[in-house]
């Protein structure tokens, strides 16, 4: 009960932010049970007026993640105006060792739906009074809200063939932090940390799974482009 009760108080079908986006580059060392992994290149670019885009590239740099040849790249194109988001684009590829994934949606404007491959699949989504978002956007989005100091968050996000609802806390004091909310049977806990002066920019996450190791992503260089 306590559970539907914090739920039913982060409930909102849309979201918007007064803060003004401007493009960065920020590179991110990735740490599995404190040992370096990997590292992530984001960059936030500007495409048109009210468009842009946003490009994570992952690689493996030491240990397994290295020796297998992992790389990941995702690009989320979307629009912002008047402070609503509406992502258009959203493209995943995945490469380690034989192994191979791929994932796309794309926003169909005349029908009013998403067109979502996924595997070997084409299927739809018509969105239900709801703003739908790419995984890539959420880092971004908390980063505003915290900027904003909302309390609190609720996110859309197309996986696979549905969406998915992600709920977040976002604490102010003694750090600008936000805290993914999970059901009470999930052992999992996931935490980011902002920096106030570079527009809320997310600098640390670490995320937590049962017994597994701890995952920590810190950032390590940024630029404004």
């Amino acid at each position: 009960m306590k559970l539907l009760i914090i739920y039913s108080l982060l409930i909102v079908s849309s979201f918007s932010f007064a803060v003004e986006l401007r493009p960065y580059e920020a590179t991110y060392s990735i740490t599995r049970d404190g040992k370096k992994t990997g590292e992530q290149i984001t960059r936030l670019t500007r495409t048109g007026k009210d468009s842009w885009r946003i490009e994570d590239h992952i690689a493996g740099t030491n240990g397994l993640a290295s020796f297998i040849g992992f790389n990941r790249t995702e690009i989320t194109d979307f629009t912002q105006e008047r402070g609503q988001f509406q992502t258009t684009k959203h493209t995943m590829q995945q490469e380690a060792a034989f192994s191979k994934k791929q994932y796309q949606f794309t926003w169909n404007e005349v029908l009013n739906q998403f067109e979502i491959q996924y595997k070997d699949q084409k299927v739809s989504y018509t969105p239900k009074n709801e703003t739908i978002i790419s995984t890539q956007l959420m880092p971004l989005l908390l980063s505003l809200a915290a900027c904003e100091q909302q309390q609190k968050l609720e996110l859309n996000v197309l996986k696979n063939k549905q969406p998915r609802t992600y709920h977040f806390i976002i604490e102010k004091q003694p750090q600008n932090t936000a805290k993914r909310i999970y059901e009470e049977n999930i052992n999992k806990s996931t935490q980011m940390w902002f920096d106030d002066k570079r527009q809320c920019l997310s600098v640390k996450q670490i995320h937590k799974d049962n017994d597994e190791p701890v995952i920590e992503t810190q950032l390590i260089d940024f630029n404004w482009l």
